[in-house]
Parts: structure tokens; sequence; C-alpha cells
């Protein structure tokens, strides 16, 4: 049996190759090539793909707790929620995920603000170290997604990630509440502008961070 190669080869030393023959033998070598090409630069996590940075794996940091969960009022104007997050190594955020709940089934564009803090003096945020408006796609009714792939933000050892509901001037209320759950070791503050940072007692804001290990 004569197989494909050897008849593009035939066809190939043959005087009566034509440019037909010519295009063929370009089209097949390239199917070949892609067939051989194996790139695993993505992985899948429920409901969300994410591109790998050098070919490393995205580790994940989760705070979900127990079933016994606690609801934020995300509705007070300039109230900012805190969890404190200590690592052993520095790291690089790619996405972060919070869980909220609907009010009700209506369709609302909301935003929410994530910021990161430095960790003062008496253990409660003192710098601002980023800040982004979450112009978030909400994949479920519990879960908003956050990707950070482009942000340039290495943290170290200890740091907070807040949270805070950015009302729309039209809206009195949100449809949303931040979650969060009960915890043994309470890690979480509040801040209501112009007054002084509060430690929630073990209540802690239900969050999962996906990461890279940043070794610069």
């Amino acid at each position: 049996m004569i197989t494909k190669l050897q008849t593009l080869t035939k066809l190939l030393n043959s005087s009566k190759m034509n440019s037909f023959v010519l295009f063929y033998a370009i089209f097949i070598s390239h199917i070949t090539i892609a067939q051989k090409t194996n790139t695993n630069d993505t992985i899948y996590l429920p409901e969300v793909i994410i591109t790998q940075h050098q070919n490393k794996k995205l580790k994940k940091i989760s705070n979900l707790g127990k079933a016994d969960k606690v609801s934020f009022s995300s509705v007070i104007p300039n109230t900012f929620y805190a969890n404190k997050i200590v690592t052993k190594e520095c790291i690089q955020i790619r996405k972060v995920v919070l869980y909220v709940k609907k009010k009700s089934n209506l369709s609302t564009n909301e935003n929410f603000e994530l910021l990161f803090f430095s960790v003062g003096k008496e253990g409660f945020p003192e710098k601002k170290l980023h800040n982004e408006t979450l112009f978030f796609k909400l994949l479920r009714e519990d879960k908003i997604e956050i990707s950070l792939e482009e942000i340039n933000l290495p943290l170290c050892r200890e740091f907070f990630i807040i949270v805070q509901k950015t009302l729309d001037k039209d809206t009195s209320e949100s449809n949303y509440i931040l979650l969060g759950n009960r915890h043994k070791k309470s890690q979480t503050f509040i801040k209501i502008k112009d007054k002084n940072w509060y430690k929630l007692n073990h209540v802690n804001l239900m969050l999962d961070i996906y990461y890279t290990e940043n070794k610069n």
C-alpha cells in the first residue's frame, strides 16, 4: 500500500507537479506539525480558565470555613471588610473569588472594590498597596471571580485583602451581601470612613485566593 508520504514524495519529484500539489503538501505538513504540538499552558478551574504564568501551577488559599455562615451587610457606604492573609513565601495573586448572596433574583450590575493593604504596627491595615474596581462577571449567584492576571503585585509574608461594596448613585442599597464564616481565629477587621479599625470576633470573609510563588 502506498502511503500519503510516498505519494507526496513521488509527486514532488515528478516534473508534472503543479501549484495545487505544492499547496497540498504544505497544508499536510502544517497539519502534522499542529498535531505534534502540545501546548499545556492553560489550567481549568470551575467555570473559569486561567493561563499559567511561566508554566507554574496555581496554588490556592481558601478561607471558606464550615457550613455555619454569617452574612456581612454590604450596603453600608464607605465600609471596608479586611481579611489578614499570612503566607510563608512571597506570592503573586492571579485570581480572587468572593462569595456573595443575592437578596432577590433581579439582574443588577453592581461593582465591588478590591484593595490590598500592608500590616501596621498594631496589626491593623496601614498602607494601601493596590486597589481595583471590580467589573465582575457573576458566574453563579453566590460567587464572584476576579482575574488579576495583568496586575504586578508581589505580596510577602502578611497582608490584608479588603473588600468594599461600591454603591451606585441611582441605587439606595445593594442587591448583594458579602458572605463570611465563623472561625476560631478571627482575622477580619472592619472600618467605617473616618473611624478606627475594629476587629470582628470569630468572623472572616469567605474567599479563595489563587496565586503563584514570586521568587524575585
